[in-house]
């Protein structure tokens, strides 16, 4: 598709959908994802969003269900899931991996959790793949989450050049079809030309950290208690990694009373970096030290186990939680200092080889 054609493409799709959801710019340049139903609002160029498009299929805040009072007190329920369908234009790479991810863990077991699957299942992606790093902080390459999409999305849109390569999976076939006359066969070049920019992009960002090194020590239990203490002692406690993570899926309910009849049970995203995240009924907690904290949440995002399970690393390298930690034990800050520590642990030639 040349790129002159892609707000005749867009508007189609605005008409095609309950809800069209996109990348806007705020009067600071910063990027949020919202609904749109004018073309023109849709950014043309953008960052990637502190709050990632994932929390459009499952929200940081929500209603599960409300509830009233009749007169002899029997409580009746108000329980209905959001089917509209929708199009979430714009989504990253790193972003789609991320609802791949949600896909397996609130879809695919034994239980499913029925609003998002409601959402999920009528919704669309529509990734558009990075030709720049879309933060300052990304380090998608040590997650192979991007910067190109391999799964997740229904159609892929790659910039390049005066050209935007459309790349359809099987959900895509009717966004296709509403696309039909303005899409183009792809020659060999053109596709040649992505892989040359994956490669690219990925050479342009700041290597931040190895993933697989971090992996081994995580796993291993290697890493000894004076690292989490550190940790721990720098985490300011305010979650913000969590809260702005797009595969972190904790959460807690909360019934709120709107009047003496009449409430809602609320799910709201919750972390496990908080000290109350697992206080017990009998008053114990089992992590209120900072350092088993800093130990969990780094354990799920980096250790094998999470990964033998869900079949990816428990970051996609969004870079997110460096762009709000204030103390400077981000993920990729771990994944660092893992390898110092290994780095730190050999022994010298001289230890090796004794004399």
């Amino acid at each position: 598709m040349r790129t002159d054609r892609v707000t005749e493409a867009i508007k189609r799709l605005i008409g095609a959908t309950d809800q069209f959801i996109a990348p806007v710019l705020d009067r600071h340049g910063e990027t949020f994802f919202a609904e749109v139903t004018d073309v023109a609002d849709v950014a043309e160029r953008w960052r990637n969003s502190l709050l990632s498009p994932v929390a459009q299929l499952y929200p940081p805040k929500e209603t599960l269900f409300a509830f009233r009072l009749d007169e002899q007190g029997t409580p009746e329920l108000d329980y209905k899931l959001d089917e509209r369908k929708r199009i979430i234009y714009g989504i990253r790479p790193c972003d789609t991996k991320a609802v791949a991810y949600l896909d397996r863990f609130l879809m695919g077991g034994e239980f499913e959790d029925s609003q998002y699957a409601a959402r999920r299942r009528n919704t669309k992606l529509i990734t558009v793949a990075c030709d720049r790093p879309a933060f300052d902080t990304c380090w998608c390459g040590c997650s192979n989450a991007g910067p190109v999409a391999e799964e997740g999305f229904d159609v892929q849109l790659t910039p390049l050049g005066d050209w935007l390569l459309v790349e359809v999976a099987e959900g895509g076939a009717e966004i296709a079809q509403l696309w039909q006359d303005l899409l183009e066969p792809a020659d060999e070049a053109l596709l040649a030309e992505r892989d040359e920019l994956r490669e690219r992009v990925r050479r342009e960002m700041v290597p931040h950290a190895h993933m697989a090194s971090a992996m081994r020590r995580v796993t291993s239990g290697a890493l000894p208690p004076e690292f989490w203490e550190e940790k721990g002692a720098r985490c300011t406690g305010c979650a913000g990694c969590s809260l702005v993570c797009p595969k972190c899926t904790c959460f807690t309910t909360l019934d709120e009373m709107l009047s003496d009849s009449e409430g809602r049970r609320m799910r709201i995203k919750d972390s496990c970096r908080l000290a109350s995240y697992s206080l017990e009924a009998s008053g114990h907690n089992p992590r209120e030290a900072a350092a088993d904290r800093a130990k969990r949440w780094s354990y799920h995002k980096l250790s094998q186990r999470y990964l033998d399970r869900t079949g990816q690393h428990g970051c996609v390298g969004c870079g997110r939680c460096l762009e709000v930690c204030m103390g400077g034990v981000d993920m990729v800050e771990v994944a660092r200092g893992t390898r110092e520590v290994e780095r730190d642990a050999k022994p010298s030639a001289h230890q090796r080889h004794p004399r």
